[in-house]
């Protein structure tokens, strides 16, 4: 796999998870919220450092986590 930033290559095993960002540059490679590849999309949507698919930032830093004690995951 050749990172889309850099041009480093990735090493991906065979049946294993791909990773999250590139060990050369650190650029983000899949969405840590949805894990879509963020490579499908064009520079400008990924500019604000938002997820087009999901619309949560792409580290995963950010993400709605529940604050009210009374809220179970079941209520969603």
């Amino acid at each position: 796999m050749t990172c889309p930033d850099c041009r480093g290559h990735i090493r991906v095993t065979p049946g294993g998870d791909d990773p999250e960002e590139c060990g050369g540059c650190g650029s983000r490679l899949l969405c840590a919220t949805c894990s879509v590849a963020l490579v499908r999309f064009t520079d400008d949507e990924k500019e604000d450092g938002i997820c087009p698919r999901c619309g949560e930032p792409f580290d995963g830093e950010g993400a709605a986590v529940p604050t009210d004690e009374d809220f179970t995951w079941n209520d969603r």
